[in-house]
């Protein structure tokens, strides 16, 4: 975890219809304002870097959902899928990924 270049930073996950602020300031920690009711969740962060510019990023949404992320920082895209946990259900998301914070 000490190795992912986007520690200490906030960058914008741009999904098209759906967009958020990823804070990636505090080392194995991420937090995100939630769409639904706009309040701000800080979960534990799991990051394994695949090759260089390409890391894979596991976390949970409040018990609600977990995500698995692909951030490939050369391409500046993310790949996300979340499953569900209520109905067991996968939705899969495509989008660009840029620095927040200079």
């Amino acid at each position: 975890m000490n190795d992912f270049p986007l520690t200490g930073q906030i960058w914008r996950i741009d999904y098209g219809e759906i967009a958020f602020e990823h804070d990636y300031r505090v080392p194995g920690k991420l937090s995100f304002v939630l769409p639904t009711d706009g309040s701000t969740m800080t979960v534990d962060l799991s990051v394994t870097e695949l090759r260089e510019d390409l890391y894979l990023l596991r976390f949970e949404d409040g018990g609600y959902a977990s995500m698995v992320a692909i951030e490939d920082l050369a391409a500046n895209t993310v790949n996300t899928t979340m499953f569900v946990h209520h109905d067991s259900s996968m939705m899969n998301f495509t989008g660009k990924i840029s620095r927040v914070d200079g």
